[in-house]
């Protein structure tokens, strides 16, 4: 018998604990400062209200705590709402009591009843997040190499240096309207600009195009203190452009740094940035793998679940846009809400997808919740689950599924982690 002292209770976050939380969050992650938690975590957050925190206690005292931000994400250029589960702290003291797992089962539970359909977030370990159905949908290319492996071009003398605060709003429209050409950014409030972008990139430039005038790309990053010159190192951590031009110049600008960093890392879209290199390089790796040469690094990024399945696939804009039709059955195994494991048929047509529960489909596809949130969203595909045997079922439902979903790979980039 479970003793009271013992018990983990859950409940919402109260108002004026916002210094228990905060002191409770850094002493779990000994990770930036306590300060920083209470003012960007509980107080200036328009992301985050007083009941999207969840705490658990044992014998009257916290013993964690998770919060799901309030945001909304271009999904194929079209904004849809998307919980983003942060800030998931277990005191040191009540490790291994269950108190991660009773938290991530509430929030869930906590956005079902709300109708809430995707939840999004970065694992510190993705095996334990996976349990919940988690799967892996952001990949990227990150390449660390010296600025001489990028692409020159002429077209660097179109970039100027990024002058604060003059040119902040315009850097802001341009990601704003950088969005809806992918899959994965943010709507970002004045706080998140503040907060999470300029505080993090010191540095940037912009490309002016030279005929209108006008900015059409820019790029922020940051130089590490160490190591020092001239073995300095420069991290790019958003590259937005908007014309082939802007992206050409902004990558001829930082290969022609060659003299004074020795190093440039990047991280771009799966299939964006290892193809762009003038030779073999990926610095601080081995020299080469056997038959291959090492250029580049397949970076693990945000992973989701699909919370409800009807309304996630009613979201998404791609089965109509590419035209998908026909009837596919879905059997998923689901950790979390059993009746997804029930059997789900769903109808693609001019509409888009309509998901209702039953087993009438004739075209019937088996695979953990997990991976179907990677293909709805480009982490993976259903035809190659099925070949590697993590997916079992009809072939031509795992090609419809495919085709539904197919459009711009998630990405949402460093500025836009939470």
């Amino acid at each position: 018998m479970i003793s009271r002292s013992d018990r983990l209770v859950l409940r919402t976050m109260r108002p004026g604990e916002e210094e228990i939380l905060a002191g409770t969050g850094f002493r779990s992650f000994r990770s930036g400062e306590r300060e920083l938690w209470l003012r960007n975590v509980y107080q200036d957050n328009p992301y985050l209200k007083p009941a999207d925190t969840l705490v658990v206690t044992i014998g009257g005292k916290v013993a964690g705590h998770a919060s799901g931000y309030r945001l909304r994400m271009s999904l194929a250029g079209v904004d849809v709402p998307v919980r983003g589960i942060a800030a998931v702290a277990v005191v040191p003291e009540f490790r291994r009591r269950g108190v991660a797992d009773t938290l991530m089962r509430g929030l869930h539970a906590q956005m079902k009843r709300r109708g809430e359909a995707l939840s999004m977030l970065y694992a510190f370990r993705m095996s334990f997040y996976r349990k919940f159905g988690y799967g892996v949908v952001e990949w990227a290319d990150h390449v660390r190499v010296s600025p001489r492996r990028l692409p020159a071009s002429p077209l660097r003398r179109n970039v100027r240096e990024l002058l604060r605060p003059e040119d902040v709003p315009a850097i802001e429209r341009l990601y704003e309207r950088s969005r809806p050409l992918g899959t994965g950014a943010f709507v970002r409030q004045e706080a998140w600009w503040r907060i999470r972008v300029w505080a993090r990139a010191m540095e940037g430039v912009v490309y002016v195009d030279p005929a209108t005038k006008k900015p059409t790309g820019y790029a922020l990053y940051d130089v590490p203190a160490e190591p020092a010159y001239p073995r300095q190192h420069l991290w790019v951590k958003e590259l937005v452009a908007l014309t082939p031009e802007a992206f050409r110049g902004l990558l001829g600008y930082f290969e022609a740094l060659g003299d004074q960093y020795r190093m440039v890392e990047l991280s771009l879209p799966p299939g964006e940035a290892t193809g762009l290199l003038a030779d073999y390089e990926y610095l601080g790796a081995p020299e080469s793998l056997r038959l291959f040469q090492t250029v580049g690094v397949t970076g693990g990024g945000a992973m989701l679940r699909l919370v409800d399945i009807a309304q996630a696939f009613a979201l998404h804009p791609s089965p109509a846009r590419n035209e998908a039709r026909g009837r596919v059955g879905l059997d998923l195994e689901d950790p979390v809400f059993p009746a997804h494991a029930r059997g789900l048929d769903v109808s693609f047509g001019a509409k888009g997808a309509r998901v209702l529960p039953g087993r009438a489909a004739r075209d019937r596809i088996r695979m953990p919740v997990a991976s179907l949130a990677q293909v709805y969203l480009g982490g993976a595909s259903a035809r190659v689950l099925l070949r590697q045997g993590l997916a079992t079922g009809s072939a031509r439902a795992a090609e419809t599924l495919d085709r539904a979903f197919e459009g711009p790979k998630a990405f949402l980039g460093i500025l836009n982690g939470f």
